[in-house]
């Protein structure tokens, strides 16, 4: 089964994410912070992290980003983001699977959780 860690600090949200992915024969396994989410990672590791972009800590910051780079270096990752954020954030290059824009559907979410599982790098924004 593969597993996703996932970082989202609006627990109805988190609970709507949970049971699309599980439904889909996803293993989840929620987080409570980003330190939460390392720590896993380094004991159990995962498929992919699926991360709410303001639970990142200021790692999305030019200042920060090569903090990023290692941590996404030791899982794939996709971080949800409000819309407005993209043009902001998809020039970067950020070095994660892929960018998921909110609000998004269930099929959306479960396309940019297929095309990020696998030894692809950068996925295109869903």
């Amino acid at each position: 089964m593969l597993r996703v860690f996932l970082l989202e600090p609006k627990a109805d949200l988190r609970r709507a994410l949970e049971e699309v992915l599980r439904a889909e024969g996803y293993g989840v396994e929620p987080c409570d912070s980003l330190q939460d989410l390392v720590e896993r990672n380094a004991a159990d590791g995962c498929d992919l992290a699926l991360t709410a972009w303001q639970s990142l800590q200021g790692l999305l910051a030019d200042e920060r980003r090569r903090d990023l780079a290692q941590l996404a270096a030791h899982m794939p990752m996709v971080i949800m983001l409000p819309r407005s954020w993209l043009k902001v954030l998809q020039p970067l290059d950020l070095p994660v699977r892929g960018l998921l824009a909110k609000p998004f559907d269930a099929e959306e979410l479960l396309e940019c959780v297929s095309r990020s599982i696998g030894p692809t790098q950068a996925s295109p924004v869903a």
